[in-house]
Formats: structure tokens, sequence, C-alpha cells
């Protein structure tokens, strides 16, 4: 028996390129059978083989990888016991820019008092329904570091005086180009850049033919509680704490 292992089938952006591993699963009577030689063969479309086959581990998987450059259309690799059979099919299917959706997954409405932040994961999904995770979609990340209103920092940094603006002052701005993986996922660690709170972070993250997703984040001072557990707060309001 020839089981397909990872993304049997999968779904690219259109024109990306790619390098992906096809891995099979040789089983007999529900045991690996290791040292087989499994054929790996281009069917459909276009790419390119790292090798014409493999053999089987001792847990019973053979690996090949599998580069598209730009890819346009449907691209189908089998893979066959060496004798002919049996055999199973890998399949990579394209989906075009305007056809790909963004979703928020993890890192949203996070704030800190100078504790890093956690990632910022987003998702890449077809318009099928159920979606299908995206693989290699274009993903562009737009990190703002930005003064709020009626604050201002050390003065230290280059910064301007952000009381005499009506508008949060852009204090840095960059920006990041990714791709997602095999999961459709892509993520971003958001970062201050080193200047003093409060700050606000505004990531922009664009994706397909233009969908958009945003998340704002805070840097906020600590409150500076020692460890006697008690720390002083804005208009002299105290905090006490146990532990």
């Amino acid at each position: 028996m020839l089981c397909s292992g990872r993304a049997p089938e999968a779904q690219a952006s259109e024109g990306a390129t790619i390098t992906v591993p096809l891995t099979a699963r040789v089983l007999s009577n529900g045991s690996a059978q290791s040292n087989v030689q499994v054929i790996y063969f281009l069917v459909a479309g276009s790419g390119t083989l790292s090798a014409a086959s493999a053999q089987t581990n001792v847990n019973g998987y053979a690996t090949v990888n599998l580069s598209v450059s730009e890819i346009a259309s449907q691209v189908e690799v089998m893979t066959c016991v060496s004798g002919g059979s049996p055999c199973s099919p890998f399949n990579f299917y394209v989906t075009p820019l305007t056809q790909q959706n963004l979703q928020a997954v993890a890192g949203a409405g996070q704030i800190s008092t100078g504790q890093a932040f956690q990632p910022i994961v987003v998702r890449v999904t077809n318009s099928s329904s159920p979606p299908n995770p995206v693989l290699a979609a274009p993903i562009s990340f737009l990190t703002m570091v930005l003064r709020p209103q009626g604050s201002s920092g050390d003065g230290g940094r280059g910064e301007n005086d952000a009381n005499n603006s009506g508008t949060p002052v852009i204090l840095s701005a960059i920006q990041s180009l990714t791709s997602t993986d095999i999961n459709g996922l892509a993520n971003v660690v958001p970062a201050s850049g080193g200047f003093d709170p409060p700050v606000e972070l505004d990531v922009g993250v664009t994706a397909g033919s233009g969908v958009m997703l945003d998340f704002p984040l805070q840097v906020l001072p600590s409150m500076g509680i020692g460890s006697s557990g008690r720390g002083t707060l804005p208009g002299g309001a105290s905090l006490t704490g146990t532990w």
C-alpha cells in the first residue's frame, strides 16, 4: 500500500515559485516497509523533481522535492512503488490573487509594558467552501510606530513634540515581505524600535489583490511595582498586590 504524505493536494498562489517536499509512505498490512524504491514522475504541468526515485526509511517514508517556477496551472506528480503498482498522486492547484482571502489567526489587541510582543499570525485561504490554505501567497507586513496625541518621548531620539500635534507622530515605518507556508500561515514579530512608551504600533497586513487587515498594538509605561507589592498610579492612587 502506498500512501501520499504531506500535502497530497494543495493550493499554490498564482505566479509563485515553490519548492516543496513530496513524502510518500509504503505500508504492508499496516506495517511500514523500509528499503522500498518509490518512483516519482510528473504527469501534468511543469516542474522539476530533485530525483526520479527515493528509498523508504525505517518508518516507510520516501521524499523527493518538487520545484516549480512561477506556477500558472495545475501540477500533478504521481508516486508509485517500483514495479508500477500501487500508485498515489500529489496535486497542486493554482489560486488567483483575486480569489485569496486573508484571516487573522493570532496576535491582535496586544498591550505591553515592556515585554516582547507575541507574533502576529495570518492565514491566506482560497474561496472554496470549506476554504483551503494557500501556499506561497505573497504577504506584506507594514509596522508603524506612532507617538499618541498628548504624549511626548524623552526628546533624545529625534522625536517631534506630539503635544503640539493634532495627530499621532510617526516614529518609524518598517515593511517586511514574506509568503505563506504549506498551511497558508505567515507571521511577523512586531517591535517598538526602542522608543520610550507610550507608543502605538499599527501593523497593516496586505495579501492577494489588496485584501488588508489592521492590528493596533500598544506599549504603555510600566507602573513600577517593586518587590514590596506597592506601586504608584497616576493621580496619586496606589496599588497593592500580594504574592
